[in-house]
């Protein structure tokens, strides 16, 4: 596809000159497709949240699973991770594609600086419950 090619031909230049770019585009079937151009700081920052969504949303995949294999204070962690998924998607996620768009830099670098200490929050959480990230991880290499 020729947009795609061109925003790949973008990518790569930025690239090339020492600019972050978070490129993703979407081929599901059945679905719209979208794409997701952002380049700089807020494309970093991005890519963090997006990574942690999909970490945290396998981690609660996994004790919906497993629930009546793992202990009660595991699997009362569910809340806390679905919280955490739900505030990266709603509260940061669309609004930094959004603000991006529109081009307000003002507002993009603040929230930008708001998803960091975010995004930080959740690196916190995440090793404070290293032993659930081990048994999911274990359950990864099993599988």
């Amino acid at each position: 596809d020729e947009v795609i090619a061109l925003l790949q031909h973008c990518a790569n230049l930025l690239r090339g000159k020492g600019i972050f770019v978070f490129f993703d585009f979407s081929q599901a079937p059945l679905q719209p497709r979208y794409y997701r151009f952002i380049a700089g700081e807020c494309g970093r920052v991005f890519e963090k949240l997006i990574n942690q969504a999909e970490y945290l949303s396998s981690l609660l995949q996994f004790i919906e699973t497993h629930k009546s294999m793992l202990p009660k204070h595991m699997v009362a962690k569910k809340g806390k991770i679905d919280a955490y998924i739900d505030k990266i998607v709603s509260s940061f996620l669309w609004v930094l594609a959004d603000l991006y768009t529109e081009g307000d830099k003002e507002a993009l670098k603040a929230l930008c600086e708001e998803a960091w200490k975010f995004a930080e929050e959740v690196d916190t959480y995440l090793e404070r419950i290293i032993d659930l990230r081990r048994l999911h991880a274990i359950s990864l290499i099993l599988e």
